[in-house]
């Protein structure tokens, strides 16, 4: 008896139109440790990853480095899983307020896009803690901790040699290898005038992911503090303010994200009586004046944290005697935001020949 083949040649099954479709542009704004699912169809996507900004040192300290930040465009989603997971660095805790102060600020922690240390992993190094003046074992003089953004130097104290202290590095590698471009900068370095005089000390603002930290100024010119490293501009990406995964700041901020800059600096602080540097651009905080509340100017006795899903860096803190206002800034914590292209693609259902999936395929039709 003679065969027949069905009307998928030899292979017997539903022979199906192809459904056409298109999956939908979309952003989305991941702030908390927990998981990303891609729309069907979703083979890349554009991603960015902040991690968590560094405090600001307290007692006359430089600003925090903002966290290291990467912007991806086409990240394969291959070897991460439907459900993406999502870790969330935290900002530094500020240093203030124990017992034997002053302190350095501390860095902030990695953000995942997937399974830390996963193939395609992508991760972020938190941003550098500000400088202090003080030396510990662990710390020498003017020391900032590095990071993704360095944080900004203190000044050294009189009966050193050398007047500049540099900021910390950027750029310091995670736990695991990054992936991509440079995550940010370094931080200001600190100065202090000749001969030594602790109100005549300057000191750095923290790094940003677009830019360096500035120095502790010179009083012949300026007495603010160190300006606070801008952010990272995202907005060739995922496209201009506003955006509704953008985070806005709140006053006294002179840098907020809402335009799309994110790892802003903290500033550092100024010389005795002086205002504080302002924060980057990118949610970095502005640090507190330099002398006692009620000083003139009185702009700020405290220093402002770092924006929280920003990764800025904390305002570094003033040296005062009020362990409220020695304080230096928290730093943010950090994000990761997606941008999900729209694209073409065919429903499949049932039993396709063999061709057919060839050519749909061929032509980035398959899902």
């Amino acid at each position: 008896m003679g065969s027949s083949l069905g009307p998928n040649g030899s292979v017997i099954g539903k022979c199906n139109a192809a459904a056409l479709g298109c999956t939908t542009a979309q952003s989305t704004q991941i702030t908390a440790t927990g998981t990303f699912t891609a729309q069907t169809g979703q083979a890349t996507v554009d991603v960015l990853v902040v991690a968590g900004g560094g405090s600001g040192g307290s007692d006359a300290s430089g600003g925090g480095g903002g966290g290291g930040t990467l912007l991806i465009s086409c990240h394969p989603l291959t070897n991460l899983g439907l459900a993406v997971p999502v870790t969330i660095g935290a900002g530094g805790a500020t240093p203030c307020c124990t017992a034997t102060p002053p302190y350095g600020g501390f860095p902030g922690s990695e953000t995942h896009f997937g399974t830390a240390c996963g193939t395609d992993t992508i991760t972020t190094t938190g941003g550098g803690g500000g400088g202090k003046p003080s030396p510990t074992a662990a710390y020498p003089e003017g020391y900032a901790p590095s990071g993704g953004s360095g944080g900004g130097a203190a000044w050294i104290p009189p009966g050193n040699a050398a007047p500049t202290p540099a900021g910390s590095n950027g750029n310091s590698p995670p736990t695991c290898a990054a992936y991509g471009a440079p995550q940010g900068n370094n931080g200001g370095g600190g100065w202090y005038q000749h001969p030594p005089s602790a109100s005549n000390a300057g000191y750095g603002g923290g790094g940003g992911a677009g830019g360096a930290g500035g120095d502790g100024p010179n009083p012949a010119v300026s007495e603010m503090g160190g300006l606070g490293g801008v952010g990272k501009d995202v907005t060739p990406v995922f496209g201009a303010a506003p955006q509704p995964v953008y985070i806005a700041d709140g006053p006294p901020r002179t840098g907020p994200s809402a335009p799309g800059l994110f790892g802003g600096g903290g500033g550092g602080v100024g010389t005795y009586y002086a205002p504080g540097g302002t924060g980057g651009p990118g949610g970095g905080g502005e640090s507190s004046d330099g002398g006692p509340p009620g000083i003139t100017p009185p702009n700020r006795d405290q220093s402002v944290d770092g924006v929280e899903n920003t990764g800025g860096g904390g305002g570094g803190g003033q040296t005062s005697g009020s362990p409220s206002s020695d304080r230096g800034g928290n730093g943010g914590k950090g994000i990761v935001l997606v941008k999900e292209p729209s694209q073409p693609f065919v429903s499949v259902g049932g039993i396709w020949p063999q061709q057919a999936q060839y050519l749909n395929k061929k032509a980035g039709n398959w899902t």
